[in-house]
């Protein structure tokens, strides 16, 4: 059994409390800046992640933004023009049934729907497609 004791000289007993107290120098040391470490990339992880957010939200408020407000314009006008259609034929209907026949007067009482008509067809192409409203379209005060 004595053939597996190992006996230590002096000068190795010295060596290992030396690297024990290294270790208890260097140990916390490297802790220390593996923290430093890894909260430096997450600081940087959240701050890309950050910019990112603040690009998406820039690009939504001004871009989408205008782009759904015209969109919902373009519904609106087309809901009224619908609605404006609807009670022209209704009335135009009404005025035929009224109307004698042969029905002499047609050009006279078409005459208000004809306006309206053509009206609206200005007003749908200038409006809604080729000029689009200043408010929408606006970026820092200035159009596009």
């Amino acid at each position: 059994m004595s053939q597996y004791v190992c006996t230590l000289t002096p000068e190795q007993i010295s060596l290992i409390r030396d690297i024990v107290d290294l270790a208890k120098i260097v140990i916390p040391s490297i802790i220390t800046l593996l923290a430093v470490y890894f909260t430096y990339r997450f600081a940087n992880r959240q701050a890309h992640y950050r910019k990112l957010l603040e690009f998406k939200e820039k690009q939504i408020t001004s871009f989408y933004s205008p782009m759904i407000g015209c969109l919902k314009s373009i519904r609106a006008h087309s809901e009224l023009r619908s609605d404006l259609s609807k009670g022209a034929g209704t009335a135009w209907d009404n005025i035929c049934k009224n109307a004698p026949h042969p029905f002499l007067e047609h050009e006279e009482r078409f005459a208000p729907f004809k306006k309206l008509i053509e009206y609206d067809n200005i007003n749908f192409r200038e409006e809604i497609w080729l000029i689009p409203p200043k408010r929408t379209w606006t970026r820092a005060g200035h159009r596009f």
